[in-house]
């Protein structure tokens, strides 16, 4: 993209317009860096694929399921509708701050109409870069309806 000089004064256009007030060259190094990164990412994800991951029974948080049993540790997370359909994996450096934050009461309808949630956590210790490439992983096998792909 940032080879062909027409795309690359779009990138410009929008990187100022979105991005503030820095330079034009840290947007496109930090778009650089960060392609660099997601193919980093797909080649550890097709190293991962045979991996199992074990995550815990859904928690049905509508229904007074509380996330303090949620453990602190990064790993993995998998957000469910009420009929079990898998709509998002993510990962976080700490599930349960990050759930909580992602998951108030308020915004549960956001992912199913009747608010019917369920989450299901996979302990990993493992680097941001490493939790990402398991998600890759996991979201390339069986795709989901809100992940986008690397």
């Amino acid at each position: 993209m940032l080879c062909d000089p027409a795309r690359a004064a779009e990138f410009d256009r929008l990187a100022v317009r979105y991005g503030g007030k820095r330079a034009i060259f840290e947007y496109r190094w930090t778009a650089l860096k960060l392609r660099k990164e997601a193919r980093g990412i797909r080649r550890r994800a097709a190293e991962l694929r045979r991996t199992e991951l074990r995550f815990t029974v859904p928690i049905a948080l509508a229904r007074g399921g509380t996330m303090t049993s949620l453990p602190v540790e990064s790993g993995l997370y998998a957000l469910f509708d009420g009929e079990g359909e898998r709509l998002y994996v993510g990962a976080a450096t700490n599930l349960r701050e990050h759930l909580v934050r992602l998951l108030p009461k308020s915004r549960l309808k956001l992912f199913d109409r009747r608010g019917d949630v369920r989450v299901a956590v996979c302990p990993l210790t493992a680097s941001w870069t490493e939790l990402l490439a398991h998600r890759q992983a996991l979201t390339a096998s069986s795709p989901t309806t809100l992940n986008w792909r690397l």
